[in-house]
């Protein structure tokens, strides 16, 4: 007979999925924002949304201390393209956005007389400049769709585990603060009296 996961690994593993459900939704949004705004291929905007979406999708897929992060069912696919996307987010997230990785950005050095685009006045002054292939509208509908996907998984793993949590609990119902360090951990962290 197995038992169950202690109090602290419950309270990590449902920490981990609400956390998880959030960077989703907030990912969706920001894909969902380009699409319903129309957002321009060279606006600034359409730049920050692509960040925002790497960024959130990627992060419940790393270290995350104390949590840790998630993994099966949410880095398994039954179809490719949902795989390849999923993949794609978390090289964008690791190579453009925690990390320079110059295989997926061009850096240039623009000497002065050289042209930008072929319709662009000539440079002034040297300069440089930074070069990211930005995805089309499409690519954004399909983010939104593996977003909502990975929420529903979330959802799924959720809400049994909420319950088990109410149930730990006990007494009267009021809210639950997630426990997930362990005792050493939260002792170490707080405030040490002074000599004063």
């Amino acid at each position: 007979m197995t038992s169950g996961p202690t109090k602290l690994q419950l309270h990590r593993q449902v920490c981990r999925l609400i956390l998880a459900g959030r960077d989703f939704a907030h990912a969706r949004d920001a894909a969902r924002r380009v699409i319903e705004e129309r957002v321009r291929l060279d606006s600034p905007a359409r730049f920050e949304a692509l960040q925002a979406v790497a960024i959130s999708y990627g992060r419940p897929f790393t270290h995350n201390d104390p949590i840790g992060p998630i993994r099966k069912p949410f880095n398994r696919f039954e179809q490719r393209e949902q795989r390849q996307l999923h993949e794609k987010l978390l090289q964008m997230r690791h190579g453009l956005y925690a990390h320079h990785d110059l295989r997926l950005r061009r850096v240039y050095v623009i000497p002065r007389g050289a042209r930008i685009t072929p319709d662009a006045e000539p440079a002034d002054d040297i300069s440089f400049g930074v070069r990211l292939e930005m995805p089309k509208n499409d690519w954004f509908t399909r983010v939104a769709a593996l977003c909502e996907m990975q929420i529903g998984r979330v959802v799924d793993q959720q809400d049994p585990l909420l319950d088990q949590v109410c149930e730990l609990q006990g007494g009267p119902p009021e809210p639950i603060e997630l426990q997930v360090h362990e005792e050493t951990d939260e002792a170490e962290s707080q405030p040490r009296p002074t000599d004063d």
